[in-house]
């Protein structure tokens, strides 16, 4: 789970995605098609910004870590646990849990937002080949977009299913429960499973 949220090929193709941009920018900057390329540009760091794999990283560690010698001693030293009680000082800061599965569903959110940015820059510069205009570039800017496409439904898919794998541990009591968001009422909890749903392009 942890490589497939680091999202290794989605980095690697957003760098050269972001090289093209930087390069190109002086000749298309008021160009339509660039203007559609610069919302795939805004969607790349919204998701970079949210880096889930950092997320899973962390939790990951937490679980391997575990906490102090002197807080497991106190733990384990309770009436509580004594009694047989579950021993909840085994598990990370509850902020862990929280921190992950949020940035799971904002990055399958976002992910599939980016979706409408890739289709309408794709569009766009069908349009330029239509009219024979700055081949080489709208056709080296498409094979990134595909590229890009199949990172970002990748990632969609690989948060789905760490979520739906957290879910049931976090709802049956295994592990602490998810978090609500900030302002987010609890009549209102997160969602019990995320779902991918692919349409057809025409």
């Amino acid at each position: 789970v942890v490589t497939a949220l680091a999202a290794v090929e989605l980095r690697r193709e957003t760098r050269l995605w972001m090289a093209m941009m930087y390069k190109s920018t002086s000749q298309h900057r008021r160009t339509v098609h660039f203007q559609r390329m610069r919302g795939v540009t805004r969607s790349l760091r919204a998701l970079a910004a949210l880096d889930v794999g950092a997320a899973a990283v962390a939790l990951r560690n937490g679980l391997r870590d575990g906490v102090s010698e002197a807080a497991r001693e106190a733990a384990l030293s309770s009436p509580a646990v004594a009694a047989g009680a579950h021993a909840l000082w085994k598990l990370p800061p509850r902020a862990l849990w929280d921190d992950l599965s949020i940035r799971l569903r904002e990055t399958a959110r976002v992910a599939a937002e980016a979706d409408d940015d890739m289709l309408a820059a794709a569009e766009a510069l069908v349009g330029q080949l239509a009219h024979t205009f700055f081949m080489p570039f709208a056709l080296v800017a498409l094979a990134a977009v595909a590229r890009l496409r199949a990172s970002t439904h990748q990632l969609v898919a690989d948060a789905a299913a760490a979520y739906n794998a957290l879910a049931p541990l976090l709802r049956g009591g295994i592990m602490p429960p998810p978090g609500l968001e900030p302002g987010t009422a609890e009549k209102d909890p997160p969602p019990e499973a995320l779902a991918c749903e692919w349409r057809a392009v025409s």
